[in-house]
């Protein structure tokens, strides 16, 4: 059961070839064996009495019941930051262990499909790292090698896809937090766009500026269910995109990749790509041309470093507020660029279905864990990333094509072009909305990717 999709084993509980409870006591023995035993520590927070009572409930239900529920009997796991009643939520924070008295709509969307959530997976403090570690939880290690840096802020969420824990989590994402720990982890994951889906933690508040909810999973097409659920069920209510209507493009709905318009904007001297990523764009490039894509060498007509630095500012005053550092002028004149750099990115995609581009400039790196509560991931600092001694905050840059102009990114992996060699993740960032676009392909890319390394999820070398 480690290795099917959310879709397989919901589609077992449904027919009876399953239980819903014989699925949780799998996860359950593989977190105690795989996870707590065998030095990942992903799940942070356990719900065991409560999932074995749920698990309990879906079977009882009518077969006709069973077939109501997209996500019959399926055991999940939510970042640490997203409320689960009766569970803590810390974002790593010592003084926050008390349990919470709401859940978010994103986990009441979920469970209301017939989801269990067995647990939660860790972050890094205040989910300003790239990395998991905390002093409430401790650290969370790749599965592919426990020395390395499982990517944050949903960091213990990939790793836990990664390892087999659970077919799916759901994440967020504020500057990669989703789609760089699946490329440190190898597995898929999808940012939407921003202000569709809830970020709402069960209070009445507005959606959190450039910061959005989505799943990790390892297979595209449970990235596009669950997608699909939350979309419909877990909409925003103020503010963002909460009554948009998702259009039906002929892209979202293609069968085959021939005639797809793909954009690629390869590297960037802003934030160079090393030799692995670069690798992953060759082997992705020629699948996509012999699959009859069209690809062209292009980017919107935007300043890099303009992107970067409006992409920081933006960012540190979402997590941080301006704290006096700014003055409103300053601000005005961020957003007044933001708005320029969104006008640029929607124009583009007025000749190109999506534009395809690095998530990360490095493979996962080695663990870093002093406290950096002063040097979060977008800020200038010593920190490096890897052995190539880039700036840790350039990092962000490649998130950032994303995050800032509130567009969608689906990450798919490519894994290593030598045996054990380290997964990277590629990303399709798509127009506002258009999301499925950007899954569809995707999609497309992993059925036609079957037998290379393009797009398929490989069970890390340590847990086979």
């Amino acid at each position: 059961m480690s290795w099917q999709s959310m879709q397989e084993l919901a589609s077992n509980v449904r027919s009876g070839e399953t239980s819903s409870i014989a699925l949780v006591h799998a996860a359950l023995s593989r977190i105690a064996e795989v996870d707590a035993n065998g030095g990942i520590n992903a799940v942070v927070v356990l719900d065991s009495d409560r999932a074995l009572a749920r698990a309990e409930q879906i079977d009882q239900l009518s077969s006709v019941e069973k077939r109501q529920l997209p996500l019959a009997g399926v055991p999940i796991t939510v970042k640490e930051q997203i409320n689960v009643v009766g569970l803590p939520t810390t974002c790593g924070i010592p003084s926050c262990l008390g349990p919470v008295t709401t859940s978010a709509p994103v986990v009441l969307a979920l469970e209301a499909a017939g989801a269990i959530i067995i647990g939660k997976t860790n972050v890094p403090l205040n989910m300003a790292d790239y990395q998991s570690y905390n002093v409430v939880y401790g650290r969370t290690n790749n599965p592919h090698d426990l020395s390395l840096s499982p990517g944050g802020s949903s960091g213990g969420s990939a790793a836990a896809v990664a390892a087999g824990l659970v077919p799916v989590c759901i994440g967020t994402d504020i500057g990669g937090s989703i789609r760089v720990p699946a490329h440190c982890c190898g597995v898929f994951g999808h940012k939407p766009t921003w202000g569709v889906i809830s970020k709402s933690n069960g209070e009445h508040t507005p959606p959190k500026p450039l910061s959005t909810t989505g799943p990790i999973a390892r297979c595209a097409s449970d990235l596009t269910v669950v997608t699909k659920l939350l979309f419909s069920n877990a909409r925003e209510r103020f503010g963002g995109l909460a009554h948009a209507v998702v259009p039906e493009t002929t892209s979202a709905t293609a069968t085959c990749l021939k005639g797809c318009r793909v954009a690629l904007w390869a590297d960037d001297p802003v934030c160079p790509v090393d030799e692995a990523v670069t690798s992953a764009i060759r082997a992705t490039v020629e699948l996509l041309k012999g699959e009859g894509a069209v690809v062209t060498i292009a980017k919107p007509e935007v300043d890099s470093a303009t992107l970067l630095q409006c992409y920081r500012d933006c960012v540190g005053d979402a997590m941080n507020g301006t704290n006096g550092t700014r003055t409103h002028a300053s601000f005005l004149e961020t957003e007044r660029m933001q708005c320029q750099i969104r006008a640029a990115f929607d124009d583009f995609f007025g000749s190109h279905d999506v534009l395809l581009t690095p998530t990360f400039p490095v493979v996962a790196f080695p663990h870093d864990d002093k406290d950096r509560a002063d040097q979060p991931f977008y800020r200038p600092s010593e920190r490096t990333l890897g052995d190539d001694s880039l700036p840790y905050h350039l990092g962000c840059f490649w998130p950032a094509v994303a995050n800032l102009t509130l567009l969608p990114a689906t990450a798919f992996p490519v894994q290593g072009e030598t045996e054990g060699g380290l997964p990277v993740a590629l990303q399709l960032v798509g127009r506002e909305l258009d999301d499925f676009t950007c899954l569809r392909i995707t999609e497309l890319l992993e059925a036609a990717g079957k037998g290379t390394r393009v797009a398929q999820f490989q069970i890390p070398r340590r847990l086979k």
